[in-house]
């Protein structure tokens, strides 16, 4: 571990795997890396993230997403790796997912599988799936709606299990 000299609100943390490149975004909604060195990478600038601090993140297939908070709003920024010590940012994609108002989409957390199966829980009780892979991934799937806490999400190293943690209680 090393000091990042952050201060503030920093949150919207993501993994990727495959390179073992740890992704958040800092107090001033810049796209952060930290790849294992002594120092963090601005990989995008606060205008890319946009006007809000991010509640939530992912890694899957080169792209780092989230949902803007407390909007239909679901963000993908590609990333390239012409150099892969050092990936920048693509033009930032929108989706507006069908089924999300802004009084139900306050997160929560976020987690995506392998197959891109991404998976949403939220403070008011919903967990959701988006398919990554369809054209339009407007549509998501309820489960459960309004039965669960909201959990802090993540899958098993080997992607078999996701869990849900209850960031209040812990459990």
């Amino acid at each position: 571990m090393f000091a990042t000299g952050l201060t503030g609100l920093s949150n919207a943390f993501a993994y990727d795997t495959a390179r073992q490149q740890f992704w958040f975004v800092d107090a001033n909604r810049n796209l952060q890396l930290w790849n294992g060195g002594s120092a963090l990478i601005t990989v995008a600038p606060a205008r890319t993230i946009g006007t809000t601090q991010p509640a939530n993140a992912a890694y899957f297939n080169n792209s780092f997403w989230y949902f803007t908070d407390a909007t239909a709003t679901l963000n993908r920024i590609p990333l390239s790796y012409t150099d892969p010590l050092m990936p920048t940012a693509g033009v930032k994609e929108t989706f507006t997912v069908s089924g999300i108002t802004a009084n139900t989409n306050t997160f929560g957390d976020i987690a995506i599988n392998p197959d891109g199966i991404f998976f949403g829980a939220t403070v008011t009780g919903r967990f959701f799936t988006v398919d990554l892979n369809a054209a339009t991934k407007t549509q998501i799937t309820l489960l459960n709606p309004g039965t669960n806490p909201s959990p802090q999400l993540s899958f098993s190293a080997d992607f078999t299990k996701l869990y849900g943690q209850n960031f209040a209680g812990g459990q």
